[in-house]
């Protein structure tokens, strides 16, 4: 045999263990932990989320996950830091509502497409929005609100954690549906927003439902209606927007896990399997309900085209209503 015909068969065999090679890398991954990025501080409810989900992951896939935090640039810092990791399947990323539907479209600089460099796994839960008024205010229903606002010789003062967050929004997408006008007054937090509505301040607020729950039950916040097609367990006896007029009015936070752009189809096919399955078990469920959010569980295609919906809602209200965030 010549030298040329044995450099050929073995290019040939090499070239074969090559192809061979991501199969089986998928097969033994994730063969050491897991490092789940959440771009914000611990103890906000993004945080909470993300380590439910470390919990749940690490029990699907037989590896440890664990968190870290990377706040700052409103989530900016740690959404960078994960689509800058290798994307070999050991680093992922806690994406939101705020960080990959919201800020690309809202803030020229913010560093990253999301679409472009991040992939979806899966949308793991989602919340809701809720609006609720101080209780001297004298409406009870979101119709009864609508007549109200616009009675005022002003736009009414209106809460919200934070311009440019998802509870902002909510308060523009209500302008838009009900044909109202608010004077938005954004917090430091959805903390200090709901605590200004709670004192008399400020009349209205939008929060998630879970951040709500207390000051609803305990009376010192009317509930008007949840920005859903359908009423939430957590708030059962709360009416949605839809079935008071304003139809089709959805809106309220998501919550992801993300790749960096390049990681393998198998082990994005691995985690989103897993991970949806795992999501299915009841017990897992109730942790999320217990933390203020509804369990949802996506495979990794029916995530990406969820996102991809989110974002261009959000999209389309940012532009139309021509908001910026410096």
């Amino acid at each position: 045999m010549s030298s040329r015909s044995v450099f050929a068969g073995t290019a040939l065999a090499l070239a074969g263990c090559l192809a061979a090679l991501p199969a089986a890398g998928a097969d033994s991954y994730p063969s050491r932990p897991v490092r789940l990025i959440v771009p914000y501080a611990p103890g906000g409810p993004v945080d909470v989320i993300g380590r439910l989900v470390a919990k749940t992951l690490g029990e699907a896939v037989g590896q440890n996950v664990y968190v870290d935090n990377r706040p700052g640039g409103s989530g900016t810092v740690g959404t960078l830091a994960a689509i800058h990791s290798p994307p070999d399947g050991y680093t992922l990323l806690v994406g939101s509502t705020a960080t990959i539907s919201i800020l690309p479209s809202m803030k020229a600089d913010v560093g990253y497409d999301p679409q472009r460099d991040l992939v979806p796994i899966s949308v793991v839960a989602t919340g809701v929005h809720i609006f609720a008024v101080h209780p001297k205010v004298p409406v009870d229903d979101m119709p009864g609100f609508i007549r109200y606002a616009k009675a005022q010789s002003v736009p009414l003062a209106a809460a919200a954690g934070g311009a440019g967050t998802p509870d902002d929004l909510a308060l523009y997408l209500l302008e838009k549906e009900a044909d109202i006008s608010l004077a938005h007054v954004p917090y430091k937090g959805t903390g200090p927003a709901i605590a200004d509505v709670v004192a008399g301040h400020v009349p209205v607020v939008a929060a998630d439902v879970s951040a709500l729950l207390p000051f609803l039950e305990a009376g010192r916040l009317k509930p008007l209606g949840i920005a859903a097609l359908q009423r939430n367990p957590l708030v059962p006896t709360v009416p949605t927007a839809h079935e008071q007029g304003l139809k089709g009015f959805e809106s309220g936070g998501w919550f992801g896990v993300f790749a960096p752009a390049g990681t393998p189809a198998a082990v994005v096919e691995t985690l989103s399997t897993k991970l949806a399955a795992k999501m299915a078990q009841p017990e897992v469920q109730e942790r999320l309900r217990a933390a203020g959010v509804l369990p949802v569980g996506t495979d990794a295609s029916t995530a990406r085209e969820r996102v991809r919906k989110e974002t261009e809602k959000w999209r389309t209200l940012i532009r139309n209503a021509n908001l910026r965030i410096e």
